[in-house]
């Protein structure tokens, strides 16, 4: 049976393969809640855009034991899943998990920088942009602004809501739901 205990990690032993996947989950907010947009600040700061975020570069750049790592915030229509994945040096997990639980406890108790707030600013606000690329894309679009009731103005003011956000919001809803004793599985050699 699984553990709910905070910070249980399950194991998994899959002999000869390359690497041990790791994957650390949390509960997030739903897409409507007021909380939403500026935990997405938060999480672009951990590394939603993949190795460029904090866990990426710590975990690549400066430790040289992951071949990716990339964070998720909940954004269905109850509690939604907000992750940590990473693909970790099998002899390294124990290094990693505690890195990925540093970062995690760092931007829950302090937030982010000036310079990832506006990093996150230029991504929020950039990627509404590709919303439009298609007629696939906008129907889609469409049927997510009515899906969770944002209304058919909401395109007009998601950047002033993006550019509405402070290092002080984007700290308060990080503390809120940013948790560094997620609950996690590995999967790897021995």
């Amino acid at each position: 049976s699984v553990s709910a205990t905070p910070g249980w990690i399950g194991r998994i032993h899959f002999d000869g393969r390359p690497r041990t996947d790791m994957v650390l989950g949390w509960d997030g907010p739903a897409r409507n809640h007021p909380d939403w947009l500026a935990l997405r600040a938060a999480n672009t700061a951990l590394g939603e855009i993949g190795l460029g975020g904090r866990i990426g570069r710590v975990l690549r750049d400066e430790k040289g034991i992951a071949d990716y790592a990339w964070t998720s915030v909940g954004g269905g229509s109850g509690p939604g899943a907000s992750f940590v994945r990473a693909g970790i040096d099998p002899g390294k997990t124990d290094e990693a998990l505690a890195a990925i639980r540093e970062i995690l406890g760092a931007v829950s108790a302090e937030g982010i920088t000036d310079a990832e707030l506006l990093d996150a600013k230029t991504l929020l606000t950039g990627e509404l942009a590709h919303r439009y690329e298609t007629n696939l894309s906008i129907a889609g679009f469409l049927a997510d602004l009515e899906h969770w009731k944002l209304g058919a103005e909401y395109p007009k003011k998601h950047a002033a809501l993006v550019d509405a956000l402070t290092r002080e919001r984007v700290a308060e809803a990080a503390k809120t739901w940013i948790r560094p004793d997620a609950i996690g599985v590995t999967a790897g050699p021995r």
